[in-house]
């Protein structure tokens, strides 16, 4: 696709990890936090202004779509540096966790499914 508009968060990530041009409409504070963690607030539109259908409009017109996908793969880097921070938090709250599971790998296995994006 060449443009995604939504309001959904999953759309707006995986568009993004795509590099699908975006514009986000900001419904809930997680599309907010996900656009400024990628780094395109830019194409955030707040849904509590009277002229949000107009934002919309006016962000599509005014996409470079190129640099969107260039800042895109800028900022993937660091992106997935912070992912992998989260994952060694989330599986140091669980020390048991691979003990649990029926794979042994199963955390190496979460971690690269996010890095392969």
């Amino acid at each position: 696709a060449g443009l995604l508009v939504s309001m959904r968060l999953h759309p707006v990530i995986f568009a993004s990890n795509c590099g699908t041009p975006v514009v986000a409409l900001a419904y809930a504070a997680k599309v907010r936090a996900f656009c400024a963690q990628a780094g395109i607030e830019s194409q955030l539109v707040e849904l509590h202004k009277p002229a949000w259908a107009s934002d919309v409009i006016a962000r599509i017109h005014a996409l470079d779509a190129e640099a969107y996908r260039r800042h895109l793969a800028a900022n993937k880097p660091r992106m997935k540096s912070e992912l992998d921070g989260a994952y060694e938090t989330l599986f140091s709250w669980f020390p048991n966790y691979e003990s649990l599971t029926p794979a042994a790998s199963h955390r190496e296995e979460s971690i690269y499914a996010h890095r392969v994006c």
